[in-house]
């Protein structure tokens, strides 16, 4: 006898229906929030301003995993200093260090009122606010994890006014998702470019002191004391060097025109110097001339004579300077940058 095949049950004409019923309605739902979460992001086009959808920072593959979408800062090239109406390039590099990677839909996107939007080139969009991306293995148009990829934009500014800005930026999936704004190890993505037009008769209205840091490299004299301050006759004068740096992002110095940068005496501040050498090094008896134009991480060297004025009592002296933008204003004095003056 042949055994018994077991019996293939089939659901009943209305729990069919019912199990199809239930199926649309589970796809319907779907596609309800799926339109919703579509419309939210579409809100946030070209107003990066607001905080958009993130990618968030989880991994997708355990504990240790990378998050799919990270970066890190690799570098920025930028030209430190333009002149106005002068256009510049302007390069950042970011290491994709998540596990998804990056094709067209990766951009860096600023806000609508961004000085960007003048820009002449690099941008993909008629707002001028997205810049796209180019591999470093140019045979592929995609960025893997570890693979560097590159966004170049070109600026132009108004032609006739100085302006000085930190450009941000946020990274994106389009349409307008961003990357978490942590990079590797906890680190802060910090994308902001800074960017300067200015000439010697243009200086940036948006600046102030605090914006124009700077530090002490060295100084010299000759003839020299022990302690390497100058040593100053009646009928013998010396020579003095000052060299200092531009530490700042944004504040270039000019060594003429309408907003000049030049080393003036302090403590104080303004005061007549007993040692100028007026024409040799020096504007007048408190101001010291810089030679050339000094951009933000240049530095600057002065060179002035020291002659001591008629009745100048025999002494030991200090001589103290520190950087002014004349007709803008004076630079930290907190340095205490002197030379030592020996008149015998």
């Amino acid at each position: 006898m042949s055994p018994t095949k077991p019996a293939i049950l089939f659901p009943s004409g209305r729990v069919r229906v019912l199990l199809a019923a239930l199926l649309l309605a589970v796809t319907a739902c779907a596609i309800v929030v799926d339109t919703a979460d579509a419309r939210s992001r579409s809100n946030c086009r070209h107003r990066v301003g607001r905080r958009c959808p993130s990618l968030g920072a989880g991994g997708g593959g355990g504990p240790d995993s990378p998050p799919p979408f990270r970066a890190e800062m690799v570098s920025i090239t930028r030209p430190p200093l333009l002149a106005p109406g002068e256009e510049g390039t302007i390069v950042v590099r970011l290491r994709n260090t998540g596990s998804e990677r990056w094709g067209p839909e990766i951009t860096l996107g600023t806000h609508d009122h961004s000085p960007i939007r003048d820009s002449s080139g690099g941008t993909t969009d008629s707002a001028h606010n997205r810049v796209p991306f180019t591999s470093d293995f140019y045979e592929d148009p995609y960025a893997s994890r570890g693979d560097i990829a590159e966004f170049t934009y070109r600026i132009r500014g108004p032609a006739d006014q100085g302006h000085a800005y930190r450009q941000p930026f946020v990274l994106l999936r389009e349409p307008d998702e961003r990357f978490p704004d942590v990079a590797e190890f906890g680190q802060e993505l910090n994308l902001s470019v800074p960017t300067v037009y200015a000439d010697e008769d243009h200086f940036p209205p948006e600046l102030s002191a605090a914006d124009c840091t700077w530090g002490y490299v060295g100084q010299s004299a000759t003839p020299s004391e022990s302690d390497g301050g100058a040593h100053v006759t009646d009928t013998a004068p010396a020579l003095g060097t000052f060299t200092i740096s531009n530490t700042s992002e944004l504040c270039p110095w000019f060594p003429s025109g309408s907003t000049p940068l030049r080393l003036a005496t302090g403590r104080p501040q303004d005061r007549a110097s007993a040692f100028a050498d007026v024409g040799n090094g020096w504007a007048s008896t408190n101001r010291l001339l810089m030679p050339s134009v000094t951009r933000p991480g240049d530095i600057a060297t002065f060179s002035f004579g020291l002659r001591a004025a008629p009745g100048t009592p025999n002494g030991d002296y200090s001589e103290y300077f520190h950087p002014v933008i004349d007709n803008k204003f004076h630079l930290a004095d907190t340095l205490g940058m002197y030379m030592p003056v020996r008149k015998r």
